[in-house]
């Protein structure tokens, strides 16, 4: 038993977890992303067994749809990042089918058209399994792990996904 499974769960108070249906939507998975973009929410690659370029969003969590993506989207991946930033989803870096870290941003406002950013500035070293967050109107990257596995001790800060900056530990 790997412990991964595709199983939809609730909870109303953060300790006590209902699950909300037996039905598999999407396969089990590990190292995926989850975020709320208006009333919707998105769950974006992963791994079941191998790195995934899924995407999924649901309205009430129980009724998923899988997103067709037009044109070009970012490849598969697991461990990245995943915030919503104006009214758009952004996906940061994590690692790819050949076990290569990423460092590359695409963004989305529906989850089907997608555009890679491209930096302005310097951009942060490939990595996955960074911490990735928004606070301030910013996206925060915070360590994770190079394709070697090597720890990161890092901090980045980006407004828009395209002009980044670096906050070196003291």
């Amino acid at each position: 038993d790997t412990g991964v499974t595709a199983g939809i769960w609730s909870s109303s108070d953060g300790a006590a977890w209902v699950e909300e249906t037996t039905v598999s939507i999407f396969t089990a998975r590990s190292n995926h992303r989850a975020v709320v973009l208006g009333s919707q929410i998105w769950v974006i690659g992963g791994n079941d067994g191998a790195p995934s370029d899924e995407i999924w969003s649901s309205a009430d969590g129980l009724t998923w749809t899988q997103s067709t993506v037009s044109g070009t989207a970012f490849s598969a991946r697991e461990g990245h990042g995943l915030v919503a930033l104006s009214d758009s989803l952004t996906v940061i870096g994590g690692g790819n089918t050949t076990n290569t870290a990423l460092n590359d941003v695409w963004k989305s406002a529906d989850g089907i058209n997608w555009v890679q950013k491209t930096a302005t500035s310097e951009l942060f070293s490939a990595r996955l399994n960074q911490g990735t967050i928004i606070s301030q109107s910013l996206i925060w990257i915070v360590g994770g792990r190079d394709a070697s596995g090597n720890l990161l001790n890092d901090t980045w800060t980006s407004a828009d996904g395209v002009t980044w900056n670096s906050h070196s530990p003291t």
